[in-house]
């Protein structure tokens, strides 16, 4: 059966959740998850429902002495020592911090009050949280990803803390594990819980893109024709440029 939701988000705990929720069709725009590495899924939970209190301050941040691996988009890999977030694609590489931060901080405070203005205006949310497969030995990256199996009292905690920040919503939560046994279970009225193998063979990326992607094949996202014609503009933008002239 098919579940519609106002706003989809990514609660992270990496890229590979937002990539996953944009593939489908079920997220347009940036929020504040979306890009991020390590903290745990009760820690995100802490930073929601406290409207991001003291995400960003200045001298929390250090450079971590690396730098991620994407051609298109080259940054140095900075860390927040207070939560332990690891950012992979904000800060430009060779830029000194200072001068990076004032708009990286900008791009986060404007993805902070997206997010919560669209909670705010809508009724019926899905927010996904998706584990990072660990990369076979000897494979290492800089995403310092966090594989966790939540275990059910802390998903009904998590979610008992949102609903307690965001009364009068109809919110729901879906946590994707990577495991080999597939299973399907429902905690409660609004929490679901979906494990199945999504491992890539070969290690890097850590996830099938592909199979991932069969995770929310049961979720769609009401449009209204303002925001069809919206989504359309931001694929149309998106494919240009990608493209080489």
């Amino acid at each position: 059966m098919l579940k519609k939701y106002d706003v989809i988000f990514s609660m992270g705990s990496a890229c590979l959740c937002s990539q996953m929720l944009r593939r489908a069709g079920l997220q347009f725009c940036s929020y504040p998850f979306d890009w991020l590495a390590a903290c745990d899924f009760s820690e995100r939970i802490d930073f929601l429902v406290s409207d991001f209190n003291d995400f960003f301050n200045r001298e929390d941040f250090h450079f971590t002495g690396r730098h991620n691996a994407d051609e298109h988009n080259p940054c140095d890999v900075y860390k927040n020592n207070k939560t332990g977030i690891m950012f992979n694609h904000d800060f430009a590489r060779g830029v000194p911090f200072d001068v990076s931060y004032p708009a990286v901080k900008a791009k986060y405070d404007r993805r902070i009050n997206r997010l919560l203005n669209d909670i705010d205006r809508h009724k019926n949310i899905l927010i996904v949280f998706t584990e990072v497969p660990p990369p076979p030995p000897p494979v290492h990256t800089v995403s310092d990803n966090i594989t966790e199996n939540t275990n059910d009292d802390v998903l009904i905690s998590g979610y008992n803390k949102i609903i307690r920040r965001f009364p009068n919503k109809n919110i729901d939560l879906l946590y994707i594990a990577c495991a080999p046994d597939r299973s399907e279970r429902q905690i409660g009225e609004h929490i679901f819980k979906l494990t199945f193998d999504y491992k890539n063979s070969c290690g890097i990326p850590p996830h099938d893109a592909r199979v991932l992607r069969t995770a929310v094949k049961n979720y769609r996202l009401k449009r209204s024709l303002g925001q069809r014609i919206k989504n359309a503009l931001f694929r149309l933008k998106k494919h240009l440029k990608n493209r080489r002239f």
